[in-house]
């Protein structure tokens, strides 16, 4: 054996005997646990879904709701992820950086699982996420191996378990990946003869435990196919729910164990009653009677009898008492997963009252809004050491962008072009030739007919010469719809009443500001910008017909601020 799967082996040992004394008692290990965890999202038992007597168990599921209800919460997507810029040059570049940022992540594997994170958080109650060259993909928990008693990712070594279903998928992955000696592990694997799937483990330790290379890929034969020295994690994880003592997370599965295992219980005795009260059964004191009156008894025959048939009175007689268990334990649940009535979007019951109800969703919104803040912290993590730094590798070189395919809606193709015509239009006013705000205003109509028709040419460079932040704002976090509305009506009117209040930059620094205290940004508010056909029939109007045209505006000394780009 190698010393490489030596030091693999040996935590192996410890993650399959140490049990933390916060784990379930009914569980042996962390791979049991998250086993049971799978069965119960499932409705299916642990050690079978039949009794004693070949019947099948009932299964009363109260856990795939609360994670249901935690996934909705907490659901995030790419258009979550807003890019702030941090000074006046970077604020155009930052609208065109957001928008192509988010079409590429939606082409990655980063965007395609960003949906899921919510969901596999609540349910095992951790997510573990890898960067995989350029990709950030989710790590299936199940397949980890760390230290249960850990603190956190950084302070244990990591072991993540690849199963390859045939010796085909194995070698096309090594030799794409130029792994060493993997054709003798492949000889190894074809002389044991044991193994229905090829595997392969892939192990961190941290710098500080081990001299030299801390990454490497084994063979469960002990052949090393990669061993390099990575001093960063290549791992990143966050709890649902810290637990003292333990790394793993809880989640709302687990947290309801002894709920789901009691109302099992109820269930079944539920069940069992009503199999009972389901039959019809006679008594006599008659022995000349037959046995079974279904199978036994003709239509039509007659029956005397010395003693009267009876019914036996089958009834059961523990309903309103399974009832009574059911809603308690039931309502307990719900409550400590926060998954009540208003959390699931279910009207109210009638003898509910509205106050209740009230202060029932607002405490599961405040519960949910640390869980969000969390969360979000977690995802400007991974932006800011992974996803960030490979978007700007993959655009670093001049490219050209159509506007149309890149933007969701035309109302943002616009804005980019309007940044862009200011950059133009900067450059064509230092040269000179614009005397007049109406010849300033042909000038900018030109430049957008001209742009509307090129692509866009990203120079080299771009996007790291802007100055920004990321935050990712979850649904819910950092947006009140009442404040929203009030913004965007706000701004109509000022708009409505000059139009021109947002091209002053002394204005349009105080609104910004406003809308970013209010939590939307100014480059949300829409605005519709005339063609070149439109300013020149308002310029032959001002100029034409019985009325006198209007005094020119003086030219203002100010330059419109401009973008890098």
């Amino acid at each position: 054996m190698s010393e490489e799967l030596k030091r693999i082996t040996t935590e192996l040992a410890y993650f399959r005997d140490f049990k933390p004394e916060s784990f379930p008692k009914f569980v042996l290990n962390q791979q049991e646990l998250l086993r049971l965890i799978d069965l119960y999202y499932l409705s299916q038992y642990k050690d079978g879904d039949q009794d004693a007597l070949g019947q099948k168990k009932a299964f009363y599921n109260i856990v795939s709701l609360p994670v249901d209800v935690a996934a909705k919460e907490l659901d995030i997507d790419t258009k979550h992820i807003r890019v702030y810029p941090e000074d006046w040059a970077s604020e155009y570049g930052c609208i065109l950086l957001k928008a192509e940022l988010e079409q590429w992540m939606k082409l990655g594997y980063f965007g395609r699982e960003l949906d899921q994170y919510s969901h596999l958080l609540s349910k095992y109650g951790h997510l573990v996420l890898k960067k995989v060259r350029d990709k950030v993909v989710i790590v299936p928990i199940q397949n980890l191996v760390f230290r249960p008693d850990a603190k956190t990712l950084n302070d244990t070594p990591i072991i993540e378990i690849h199963y390859y279903n045939s010796e085909d998928d194995f070698k096309a992955e090594a030799e794409a990946r130029s792994w060493d000696n993997y054709e003798t592990a492949l000889n190894n694997y074809a002389r044991d003869g044991k193994h229905q799937k090829f595997v392969v483990y892939e192990a961190w330790f941290p710098p500080e435990t081990i001299k030299g290379e801390n990454y490497m890929l084994v063979s469960t034969y002990g052949d090393v196919l990669v061993k390099e020295k990575k001093e960063k994690n290549i791992y990143k994880g966050i709890p649902f729910e810290d637990i003292p003592g333990r790394l793993l997370g809880r989640g709302q599965v687990e947290k309801l164990f002894e709920e789901q295992i009691y109302l099992n219980r109820i269930a079944n005795y539920k069940a069992e009653g009503l199999h009972w009260s389901s039959k019809n059964i006679f008594q006599s004191k008659d022995s000349n009677l037959s046995s079974n009156l279904l199978a036994d008894v003709d239509n039509g025959d007659i029956l005397r009898t010395n003693d009267e048939l009876r019914r036996v009175d089958m009834r059961e007689q523990n309903l309103q008492v399974y009832s009574y268990e059911e809603d308690r334990y039931e309502g307990n649940a719900y409550r400590r997963s926060f998954s009540t009535t208003p959390m699931t979007g279910e009207g109210t019951k009638q003898n509910v009252p509205f106050r209740s109800s009230y202060f029932s969703a607002q405490q599961g919104g405040s519960y949910y809004k640390r869980k969000r803040d969390l969360l979000g912290s977690f995802i400007d993590e991974v932006l800011r050491d992974w996803v960030i730094p490979e978007f700007k590798n993959a655009k670093r070189k001049e490219h050209k962008i159509l506007l149309e395919n890149l933007m969701a809606d035309q109302d943002k193709a616009d804005k980019i072009i309007e940044a862009l015509v200011n950059v133009k239009y900067a450059e064509a006013y230092r040269k000179g030739g614009i005397k007049t705000k109406e010849q300033g205003e042909i000038k900018k109509a030109i430049i957008r007919e001209k742009l509307m028709k090129e692509d866009l040419i990203i120079p080299s460079g771009f996007y790291d010469r802007l100055k920004y932040t990321t935050r990712t704002e979850i649904t819910g976090e950092g947006y009140d719809v009442g404040q929203t509305a009030q913004a965007y009506q706000t701004a109509a009117q000022i708009a409505g009443q000059n139009p021109t209040a947002f091209d002053n930059p002394i204005t349009r620094k105080i609104f910004s500001k406003w809308f970013e205290i209010l939590g939307v940004s100014k480059f949300d508010i829409p605005f519709v910008k005339p063609n070149l056909q439109d300013t020149l029939a308002q310029q032959r109007g001002q100029v034409g017909g019985s009325l006198p045209s209007p005094a020119k505006a003086p030219m203002t000394t100010q330059v419109p601020e401009t973008a890098n780009i």
